[in-house]
């Protein structure tokens, strides 16, 4: 699919026609060269074109499904058509064989088709228009669309006093809480009985009479005390 001419540089067309134009070297240089030489165009040229980058993830895309596709379909049926005929001692070539050529040439009919097609988009992009594959097209612009968006969104602003103490820095939308009112305490009263305690002068001892004295004039124990 082709929509009209947009202007773009001669370097950006080339890149991106051999981009597409690398589906040859997969047809003719075992499926994987043409994809290498996708993935590398689109290193390559991803800071400098986004164009050119578009078209490069669209010539892997493709490539890879077409990779893919012929793997499981061609070589799925040739390894159940071995294993039919080493389990029927040969019996079984009679229709496997028959099974796993059909098979082979609808992979090479599906590799030539989809070299076609890549050709006919080189074509198209070397000439400055605008080209995407069926359903790939599509999904490759939308994905490299959510990924721009991605790169390009603003980080939220950082709150220096709590990245400073490590503290993780709350939401947007958090609850602002109240200041804490302080508190304060009554002041206790100073220990003054301690001090005077202390610091009180010993009671002078009552005097005593002597012991003759006590042995004179002995205490009346009659007298209630």
């Amino acid at each position: 699919m082709n929509t009209p001419q947009t202007l773009h540089t001669q370097d950006e067309r080339t890149f991106a026609a051999l981009a597409h134009g690398s589906g040859l070297l997969s047809t003719f240089g075992g499926g994987f060269l043409g994809i290498i030489a996708a993935l590398v165009i689109w290193l390559t040229q991803k800071e400098k074109s986004s164009w050119v980058a578009f078209h490069a993830l669209q010539s892997l895309v493709l490539q890879g499904v077409i990779l893919v596709f012929v793997l499981l379909i061609v070589g799925g049926t040739w390894v159940i058509g071995f294993l039919i005929s080493f389990i029927t001692i040969g019996f079984g070539t009679i229709i496997t064989v028959p099974i796993m050529i059909l098979t082979m040439f609808l992979g090479m009919a599906i590799g030539f088709g989809g070299l076609i097609y890549q050709l006919v988009a080189a074509v198209q992009v070397y000439n400055g228009n605008e080209f995407r594959y069926k359903w790939i097209g599509d999904w490759v612009a939308q994905r490299m669309s959510v990924a721009s968006q991605a790169a390009t969104r603003p980080a939220p602003p950082a709150n220096p006093a709590s990245s400073e103490r490590g503290e993780p820095l709350p939401p947007e939308d958090a609850p602002v809480s109240p200041d804490p009112v302080p508190t304060t305490s009554e002041p206790q009263a100073p220990a003054v009985a301690s001090e005077q305690f202390f610091n009180a002068e010993p009671a002078e001892p009552e005097p005593t009479l002597p012991l003759s004295n006590w042995k004179e004039n002995p205490p009346d124990e009659s007298k209630p005390e």
